[in-house]
Parts: structure tokens; sequence; C-alpha cells
């Protein structure tokens, strides 16, 4: 139970600086809004569409820092945290899913990427962009485990 403290306080950690960096990053990009070109509708949509991701990080950030900070304090909601996270067949399903869905993804990618290079340049080198990059990162997290375990 101690390793698991000592994660969960690297957890505390992390969910800080998260919360600092999500925090900067809109205040400094909401500081530069006057260099988002488009028409009127589609510039409100998309600041609406930041500030609503933000908040929504800034939220998840904050409900998990509070989360692992209450359970450090108390022994009995730590085991409980423990159990859930190591529980095999949650594991499993989540795994299971995970990969799954990472299948679809490659494929919906690649088939939008298709039909995106018959109407936009830019939506085209975006979507293969996307998919290069998760396939990649997905390539190393499979070379690095494949060597770990």
């Amino acid at each position: 139970m101690k390793n698991f403290r000592e994660k969960m306080k690297r957890r505390i950690v992390f969910q800080v600086l998260t919360i600092i960096i999500v925090a900067a990053v809109y205040f400094i990009l909401l500081y530069n809004k006057d260099k988002i070109a488009g028409e009127n509708y589609i510039v409100s949509f998309v600041r609406g569409f930041q500030t609503g991701l933000f908040v929504s990080l800034q939220a998840v950030s904050i409900y998990y820092l509070f989360k692992y900070i209450s359970a450090l304090k108390n022994e009995e909601t730590l085991k409980e945290i423990y159990i859930k996270e190591n529980d095999e067949r949650k594991i499993m399903i989540e795994q299971k899913a995970g990969s799954v869905s990472m299948i679809i993804s490659y494929i919906i990618l690649a088939l939008a990427s298709i039909i995106a290079g018959f109407y936009n340049q830019i939506i085209f080198f975006t979507l293969v962009g996307t998919l290069l990059f998760l396939a990649f990162t997905r390539l190393f997290m499979y070379l690095y485990f494949n060597r770990r375990y």
C-alpha cells in the first residue's frame, strides 16, 4: 500500500501541473484571440468550443485532484481505489476495448482521409497526420512494452 500511496502523490502532482499548464495555454491563446481568421459565427463557435473544453479539462483535473487528496487522508478510501484499479477483470475489459476502438479509429481515419482527399487538401493532410501520429504512437508503445515485459 505504501507504493500505491506514492503513486497517488505523483498523481496529485500531475493533476496540479495539468491544471496549471492547461490554464496557461488557454489564457495565452485567449490573449491572441484576434489572430483567428474566419466568419464571425465560426470564430464564435471555435471560441465557445475552446472555452467548454478548457472548463471540462479543468473540472476533471480538479475532481481527480480532490479525489486523490481525500484518498491519502482516508486509508479505507485509498484501499477501495487500489482494489478498483487492480481488478483483473476491469483491466482486461479496458485493454480489449482500447484495442478494438483503436482499430476502428484507424479504419475510420483512413476512410475519412481518402474521402477528404477529393474535397480539401488541408483536411486530407490533417487526417493523414493524425493517422500517422496514432500509428507511430501505438508502434512505439508496442515496442516499449514488448521490451519491458
